[in-house]
């Protein structure tokens, strides 16, 4: 499994409680799927499974809009290995 299936299993088992499964382009935010206080518990299960901590100055939407920008973000920053 991919991080990034990973990351959308994250926001759809934990954050949406299995109620809608998570595409790669689903805008996060703008499609009121995860809040403030999901974004944050998101953040937080990145950090952790990747042991890095986000900086706080690239906690902005255009880091986390989507999943694919996610993951786009973090292999920018080379904490992704391609497998």
């Amino acid at each position: 499994m991919t991080f990034e299936d990973q990351l959308k299993q994250f926001i759809s088992q934990d954050l949406l409680n299995g109620r809608v499964e998570v595409d790669s382009e689903d805008s996060l935010l703008e499609d009121d799927m995860v809040d403030s206080l999901g974004m944050l518990r998101l953040v937080m299960h990145i950090e952790e499974k990747l042991g890095i901590k986000i900086p706080h100055e690239d906690l902005i939407i255009e880091n986390f809009h989507t999943v694919g920008v996610i993951v786009n973000y973090l292999d920018e920053r080379g904490v992704l290995t391609k497998s």
